[in-house]
């Protein structure tokens, strides 16, 4: 369920093929990897907009804002919004009669936090509410209703000492996050719950100077993602801790 949820949310990332979570440099380190957060001052507010899939002129957009606030001695604050509008939806009977029309969306917002442990390794956490409204109405006898869940972050990162490469300064940075840990959503009364698309991310980047003034570098960065299935073989719900190893299997249903 909540697919939104994978959208990256930067140009950047998406640029580098979705690789994100060892740089984590920026505002949008709340996506990618909170901890990235506590490494950051100064305050930044960033907005993205994009027409979803314009050539069928749908009228469906994704919206994501996204801030972050540093405090001295404590550690750097981050929030986000996101919205993905599903556009307008034509109601029909099993006979196709038509029952009007209604409109579709999802929405996620929440909370980030950086921590910096000492000067090469730092913590971080996320909580965001979801809410996904995407029918109306009932099927059969069972009520069609809005779903909505929380959705936890669990990040850390490492960066090293800066270190001689071919006479410039470098350093390399590794990270790793787990976001979207919480209950599934349901939508109709019989309590049947989708899981939420916890994803877990490693990568590492590798980054150095390319002159003695420091004004080009040159950064090598690669990420390992995965969704963990929260279904078994069986088509059966399962824990967090269990979906962590079990996805990797060739057998186990991914979401």
């Amino acid at each position: 369920s909540v697919p939104f949820l994978q959208i990256e949310p930067d140009s950047r990332a998406a640029g580098m093929g979705n690789t994100g979570v060892a740089i984590a440099d920026n505002a949008s380190a709340v996506f990618w990897n909170p901890a990235g957060l506590a490494y950051q001052k100064g305050n930044q507010v960033s907005i993205t907009h994009s027409e979803w899939l314009p050539q069928f002129n749908a009228d469906l957009f994704y919206d994501y804002l996204v801030g972050k606030y540093h405090m001295k001695d404590i550690g750097t604050f981050g929030g986000h919004i996101t919205y993905l509008n599903l556009g307008e939806q034509l109601r029909t009977t099993e006979d196709g009669l038509e029952q009007g029309r209604f409109n579709s969306y999802e929405l996620a917002a929440g909370v980030s936090y950086g921590l910096q442990l000492n000067k090469n390794w730092s913590l971080g956490t996320g909580f965001r509410f979801i809410y996904s409204s995407l029918a109306e109405g009932s099927v059969g006898e069972q009520n069609i209703n809005p779903g909505s869940s929380i959705g936890v972050d669990l990040a850390t990162m490492y960066k090293s000492d800066s270190f001689s490469f071919i006479g410039n300064d470098a350093n390399i940075s590794a990270g790793l996050n787990v976001s979207n840990i919480g209950p599934g959503v349901h939508y109709t009364d019989n309590a049947q719950k989708d899981p939420l698309p916890t994803m877990f991310r490693i990568g590492w980047s590798f980054n150095t100077e390319l002159d003695d003034n420091g004004i080009h570098k040159l950064t090598i960065a690669n990420d390992i993602s995965k969704v963990m299935a929260r279904l078994d073989s069986e088509g059966k719900p399962q824990g967090v801790v269990n979906s962590l190893f079990s996805s990797w299997d060739s057998f186990t249903r991914s979401t």
